[in-house]
């Protein structure tokens, strides 16, 4: 193409040595012949070769062309255009300084290579000479070779490699490439199975990378192997982000695994919590009613003598009085009175255990029952040096409830807190509005004191029917005041530590069940 262009601004007469200068470095020419027809260069060079501006000029473009060159010109040379090389040694001030051992040179290396036209301008030819490494340039900016290095030039691509079908490389992101051949019989049998394959390789810094083999078609066959080696950073930052999905996706898996077998779990417990308590309640109905024939026979075959001994001890008292020691006869008289009165009390509180309680719910006020209940003990915590305190917090609802049978309920926790505190202490009643467990409103009634404690292992059972922590006793307080409370709808609990003291609670709803 250069050649045909020289010799078209010499047929113009545009061609001077200044323009001719600029071409040659414009387009990367090592140097420009201008020969005869026998391959002499040309006298005088290019001036001679000016033809005349002007008309002349122009008659001489309008004119017949040369014809072609001599028989032996081809003879010599084959046809036109034509194309040679020879190979010269580096310049001194391009060779390696001898301290240092000098990198294997390319094949291209030392390489010039011309090409020969025939000229229409005048009688000859016109050659172009080029050095082998500006040949080369021109081709890595033009045509496949620039592809490839394009291709490589993209973010994550290491390189790109064009194989021939003997493993030749036609083009290399790495021009140095270019030319030597590929041994790999992976390779060979990817070009021969014709699917695009991927493997892991070490790459040409020694960092593994992803390679690609896809074979080039031409005509239904293989003509080439397209080789392109892709970077593992970008492959190994999106596996580290879906690892890390990954591991977060199966936490979060784990974790909703975890809390749905706690919730599980926590549902199972309290409905097993649920119906441990049902078959308490069950039990203790069972056992109370199997103790109600029973309780109506005993309370009949002892109340009978108790009414005789009650009688009989009040006409000693009346009629029988001796006139000496009279003092001492009537204390031993009201000793027995009160024995009378502690064994029908016994007989009563059988009798409540076992009967079916009637209730007879009216609006009560539970801060003024707490205040009846602490006058009616005053008395008794007097003589054992206890403090009593009531609080009731103000604007307390009023409940629907027996108040006969509350206040059964309070004097039975009362008196066992009093039993707690032999060497005296103190004893808190406290009444406030609270929720129950559905959310709905109710009251909620503690007795609080500060004796002996319940021991853990005992807790458990102690509102069971005759079960008691102390010598002498019956075992029905606490059972009472626990079915008291039930019959209204309501809850019985108690918290106590060892040594500190005991609270009751009665959690009551506003409406209590009659």
């Amino acid at each position: 193409d250069n050649a045909r262009s020289l010799d078209r601004l010499l047929r113009a007469g545009a061609l001077d040595e200044t323009l001719l200068t600029r071409l040659i470095a414009e387009n990367r020419l090592q140097r420009v012949e201008f020969l005869d027809p026998e391959g002499k260069p040309i006298p005088g060079g290019l001036a001679s070769l000016a033809p005349p501006r002007g008309p002349q000029a122009m008659m001489r473009m309008m004119g017949p062309r040369p014809g072609p060159p001599p028989p032996a010109l081809l003879e010599q040379h084959g046809a036109f255009p034509m194309m040679w090389g020879h190979r010269y040694r580096l310049p001194p001030a391009q060779e390696n300084p001898p301290a240092r051992q000098a990198p294997p040179r390319a094949f291209w290396q030392g390489s010039e290579f011309g090409v020969a036209i025939h000229a229409t301008a005048f009688p000859g030819i016109i050659a172009v000479h080029a050095d082998a490494a500006a040949i080369l340039a021109f081709r890595k900016e033009t045509g496949i070779q620039r592809l490839l290095s394009d291709l490589a030039g993209q973010a994550g691509v290491e390189y790109a490699t064009l194989l021939g079908p003997d493993g030749s490389i036609l083009g290399d992101s790495d021009l140095e490439r270019v030319g030597s051949r590929e041994t790999d019989p992976h390779l060979a049998a990817a070009l021969t199975d014709g699917s695009v394959q991927t493997r892991t390789v070490a790459g040409r810094e020694g960092a593994p990378v992803f390679e690609v083999l896809r074979p080039v078609r031409l005509e239904e066959q293989a003509r080439g192997l397209l080789r392109i080696g892709l970077s593992r950073a970008p492959l190994a930052a999106a596996w580290r982000e879906d690892r890390t999905f990954i591991l977060l996706l199966t936490g979060g898996i784990l974790l909703a695994g975890i809390l749905g077998v706690m919730a599980i779990f926590v549902n199972q417990s309290r409905h097993l919590r649920e119906a441990q308590s049902l078959r308490e309640v069950a039990e203790r109905s069972q056992r109370l009613a199997s103790l109600g024939d029973l309780a109506a026979g005993v309370a009949h075959e002892v109340r009978n003598p108790l009414n005789a001994i009650g009688v009989g001890l009040q006409r000693l008292r009346r009629e029988f009085a001796p006139a000496q020691e009279g003092e001492e006869y009537q204390r031993f008289v009201t000793l027995m009175e009160g024995e009378v009165r502690r064994l029908d009390r016994i007989v009563s509180d059988f009798l409540a255990l076992a009967r079916p309680l009637a209730l007879a719910p009216a609006r009560c006020d539970a801060g003024a029952l707490l205040r009846e209940v602490a006058a009616l003990t005053a008395e008794e915590a007097a003589r054992q040096g206890v403090e009593v305190e009531v609080s009731a917090a103000p604007a307390l609802p009023a409940i629907l409830a027996d108040g006969d049978r509350l206040r059964q309920a309070l004097l039975n926790l009362i008196r066992n807190a009093y039993q707690a505190m032999p060497r005296g202490g103190r004893l808190t009643l406290a009444a406030r509005p609270a929720a129950l467990p559905g959310g709905a409103a109710g009251l909620e009634v503690s007795v609080s004191d500060t004796g002996e404690g319940i021991p853990p292992e005992r807790l458990p059972r102690i509102f069971d029917p005759y079960f008691t922590t102390r010598p002498g006793g019956t075992g029905l307080g606490l059972a009472i005041a626990h079915r008291i409370v039930e019959a209204h709808g309501g809850r019985i609990a108690v918290e106590s530590t060892a040594g500190r003291g005991s609270t009751f609670r009665i959690l009551l709803p506003e409406g209590a069940q009659g």
